[in-house]
């Protein structure tokens, strides 16, 4: 993900990010603490409440900033961990499918 830690960055990579939430190498407490943090922000209940002089979404906004950067640490360093990895398999890396194909005429395509 390198340096741009942008909100961007993270929309680009949600394949990326389920994979991490679903991997099991990745250890329960980092999955938790997105988890939490997200069903805080999705929660109708807040430490701040919202209708409060329009300083009631301060909370959420904090929330899914401490989130981003963190999810963008924590996939930073899950991407480069995968990539040592792939690295020794001796074959690409890891993302990469070999595959065979015919380019047909439309001639041939009917036969």
């Amino acid at each position: 993900m390198g340096k741009n830690r942008g909100f961007i960055s993270i929309i680009r990579n949600i394949p990326l990010i389920f994979r991490y939430l679903f991997d099991p190498e990745v250890p329960f407490t980092k999955k938790l603490f997105i988890l939490a943090g997200l069903a805080y922000f999705l929660s109708p209940v807040d430490l701040i409440p919202d209708p409060i002089l329009g300083f009631g979404f301060l909370d959420d906004v904090g929330i899914l900033f401490l989130i981003l950067i963190k999810l963008a640490d924590q996939l930073e360093a899950y991407v480069n961990k995968n990539k040592k990895e792939n690295k020794g398999k001796g074959k690409g890396d890891g993302d990469v499918v070999d595959i065979e194909f015919e380019i047909l005429d439309d001639e041939e395509q009917q036969k």
